[in-house]
This record gives structure tokens, sequence and C-alpha cells, in this order.
């Protein structure tokens, strides 16, 4: 299962000086316990992934 989508990855041509990025999944709690509200979520949500290619 990795294989195939690090294979589907490599398929991908990046133009310029862009890059791809894979969205982080979001948690619903902190480590402490702490509940995140909805717009905190939503704020994270857009400002966070990782890295995929270059």
């Amino acid at each position: 299962m990795i294989q195939e989508y690090l294979n589907s990855v490599d398929k991908f041509v990046v133009v310029g000086d862009r890059v791809l990025i894979k969205p982080r999944d979001m948690e619903t709690h902190t480590r402490s316990g702490l509940v995140l509200p909805a717009s905190v979520k939503e704020k994270e949500e857009i400002q966070s992934g990782y890295i995929i290619k270059t």
C-alpha cells in the first residue's frame, strides 16, 4: 500500500518553484486533553502539512 502511494507521487511533475503538500490530519484534543474548537482546527488545517515532493 505504501509502495503504491509512493509510485503515484512519483508521477507528479512539479513545475517552477512549487511543492506538493499533503495536509496534516488534525487532532481534536491537545496532548494535555484540552478540546480544540472548530475555529482553531480550521486555522491549523490551512497552515500545516507535509512536503511530499519539491
